[in-house]
């Protein structure tokens, strides 16, 4: 049976850490970007983590207002659109959607917000880079981290799917991504298990712990161990040896 989180590692995975932590500034360390504005031109690329960070810094806490969330989105699509190959855009989107809608992939919202697609796009953006630098690692942390968190969810409602599509057809598995329909819940919490662990691989030490409870080998291991300690300490009191 997979590990049950604590509420400190449940809010740590549900709020990841940002590829660029903020806090909101006592100063703006950027006049040219005094606050986001969508009548403004674009930043320039030297100037992305500045104008990023000014975008966050209204979700630094734990339950922004869902305005706030949509007007940090609607920044992070302009951003998208001007520099499409900005990995960390991608997977803060992702994140600030996640914190609107929830990390159900049953969901229409969900869906329709790319939150998958967001992940993977920021996964792939990363992975590409040759650079291998603090930013690139954290992107590539929180964005398996937070996928692997939707697959492990997923697998865990695996059973109530089930009973859902008896009722309702192929409704619910329809709207999740390609890569995942059909999947049962061994196979997805092994997908999940494969991203926990190139999430700690990546720095989150969350990610690392949940890939050990999460490893398909580890918990077969474990199960045969513990069938082992039970014939040895069985019925009869008898010691092996």
């Amino acid at each position: 049976m997979a590990k049950t989180l604590s509420p400190k590692d449940t809010h740590i995975l549900s709020l990841l850490s940002l590829p660029h932590p903020v806090h909101p500034p006592t100063h703006n360390p950027n006049p040219s970007y005094p606050s986001p504005n969508p009548n403004q031109p674009p930043p320039a690329p030297s100037h992305l983590t500045t104008h990023e960070a000014s975008i966050l810094a209204p979700l630094n806490h734990p339950s922004p207002p869902p305005s706030a969330l949509h007007t940090a989105i609607t920044h992070l699509n302009n951003l998208i659109s001007s520099h499409p190959s900005h990995a960390s855009a991608y997977n803060n989107r992702a994140q600030a959607n996640r914190m609107l809608h929830g990390d159900d992939l049953r969901s229409e919202a969900v869906q329709k917000a790319h939150i998958w697609a967001d992940l993977t796009q920021a996964i792939a953006l990363a992975e590409g880079e040759e650079e291998e630098d603090e930013r690139r690692q954290k992107v590539l942390s929180a964005a398996y981290t937070q996928r692997a968190w939707m697959v492990y969810k997923l697998a865990r409602c695996c059973c109530d799917r089930a009973s859902s599509t008896e009722e309702n057809g192929d409704a619910q598995t329809g709207v999740l991504p390609a890569e995942l329909q059909g999947s049962d819940s061994a196979s997805l919490e092994e997908w999940a298990s494969r991203d926990f662990e190139k999430g700690g691989r990546y720095g989150n030490g969350v990610a690392r712990e949940m890939a050990k409870a999460t490893n398909p080998y580890a918990k077969l291991c474990g199960a045969i161990v513990g069938e082992v300690l039970r014939r040895e300490m069985g019925g009869d009191g008898e010691l092996g040896g």
